[in-house]
């Protein structure tokens, strides 16, 4: 979020265009979801104060982890995590890489193996949204809500995201086999809704450069989509 304009700025000057995205944790079912959002105004004034509520919920989060971490006896701080990051919100990786220069750990397999993992004693739950939230917010700023890698979750969840009015999902993705494609394929076309590609590309220590430029959509399917966008609005 923090750098669309920039991004915005050098691609008019090459001719790009940038559209607009975000990746929003939500839960259902006690399950992890992770819903994009694409083409909202980024200075909505009501999105970016939800966008801040979320980043201190994110801080507060690192605070737990280092205070659970150093009763453990992995004495980092949070100046040891902030040198990791220039201005993105933090996260359980910003720690991973200060446990490691540390000399606690030799690789972020390791560190989330012992101290970050979902089961470790250090572990500290997200505060998550509710996916009606999550596209609700989207919705509103005039934007799409999709949900990213639906080859993660339950059939009965889908059909649920479909009630509570999701606008897509995700149909290319690098976890999605080709089966998986076409009925992701099927779900948009049957219910009228927006089906997106996504490499889901990090970078860094993900170690996914292969994934970039491979998951794409076509300039036809693009131009659908914008026209479905600005329909909507």
């Amino acid at each position: 979020m923090d750098a669309i304009d920039e991004a915005m700025y050098y691609a008019d000057k090459v001719g790009i265009e940038v559209i607009t995205g975000i990746e929003l944790s939500a839960e259902y079912d006690n399950r992890e979801v992770h819903i994009l959002g694409y083409f909202f105004d980024h200075k909505d004034k009501d999105f970016l104060l939800a966008i801040d509520t979320f980043k201190k919920s994110r801080f507060n989060r690192v605070i737990k982890f280092i205070a659970k971490l150093n009763e453990q006896g992995i004495m980092i701080n949070l100046e040891d995590v902030l040198t990791n990051t220039k201005s993105s919100s933090l996260g359980r990786p910003h720690i991973a890489q200060a446990i490691i220069t540390r000399g606690y750990a030799s690789s972020f397999y390791e560190v989330f193996a012992k101290y970050l993992g979902n089961n470790s004693p250090a572990f500290v739950k997200k505060d998550f949204l509710a996916p009606e939230t999550a596209f609700e917010l989207i919705n509103r700023a005039g934007g799409i809500s999709i949900i990213a890698h639906p080859g993660a979750i339950s059939e009965s969840s889908v059909k649920h995201f479909i009630k509570l009015g999701v606008n897509g999902f995700e149909v290319n993705h690098p976890s999605h086999s080709s089966l998986q494609k076409k009925y992701y394929s099927n779900i948009v076309s049957k219910h009228n809704l927006i089906g997106t590609s996504g490499s889901d590309f990090h970078g860094g220590k993900r170690s996914d450069e292969t994934n970039l430029g491979n998951y794409f959509l076509s300039p036809t399917q693009f131009n659908l989509i914008r026209a479905r966008v600005q329909n909507l609005i």
